[in-house]
């Protein structure tokens, strides 16, 4: 049973919502292995290897060093697992089939596209998105978004209503670091957390 009035983790999150057996889509992780920690608790706490990754290129203008490289994720994660698939892609044009993913994950990716659009144009990229996630993911499927911008956060849950998704959300038990069997992690910090449910 889900309490919604107890603060979870990340991890708490994401070992509740997703198996081993799921196709799950990682949208752009921050660079280096384990610099957030979506990709070790997938393949080292849940020991889910059926996992595609999709990021843009490491030159975007507002991407620093370590965010928006694939190169830099696929060649820190061959260390721990090589059956990922990793694929260069804007995140609001997926080069994928209908109903492809089981789980979308999408960890303050959603952020960079709304803050880094101008005003008039971040609601229209932010349905684009949404319409592209509601494309690619199969029925009873679930897109979890970990947010750190509250206004960005509200943004989300009221353009997820309106696509008619079921929506868990609430405020994360933030943590510095993660301990997975003797790894150890340090990630920054998302605030808030919805797992949208498509009916």
């Amino acid at each position: 049973m889900f309490d919604f009035f107890k603060r979870y983790t990340e991890e708490d999150i994401l070992t509740k919502f997703v198996n081993q057996r799921d196709r799950i889509l990682v949208v752009g992780p921050m660079g280096k292995y384990g610099q957030d920690p979506t990709l070790p608790i997938l393949l080292e706490k849940i020991k889910n290897n059926n996992v595609t990754v999709i990021d843009i290129k490491g030159d975007v203008k507002h991407a620093s060093a370590g965010i928006g490289d694939l190169f830099v994720t696929k060649e820190t994660t061959k260390k721990i697992s090589t059956n990922i698939k990793y694929v260069i892609s804007d995140a609001k044009m997926p080069a994928f089939k209908g109903e492809t993913f089981d789980i979308i994950i999408d960890r303050m990716t959603h952020e960079f596209i709304i803050m880094y659009t101008p005003g008039e144009y971040s609601q229209e990229h932010l349905d684009k998105l949404i319409f592209e996630y509601n494309r690619i993911l199969k029925n009873n499927g679930k897109i979890i978004f970990f947010s750190a911008e509250r206004r960005i956060h509200r943004k989300l849950i009221k353009a997820l209503k309106m696509w008619g998704y079921n929506l868990i959300k609430g405020k994360l038990k933030t943590i510095r670091y993660l301990k997975i069997e003797r790894r150890m992690y340090w990630h920054a910090h998302a605030y808030h957390y919805i797992v949208a449910i498509k009916s």
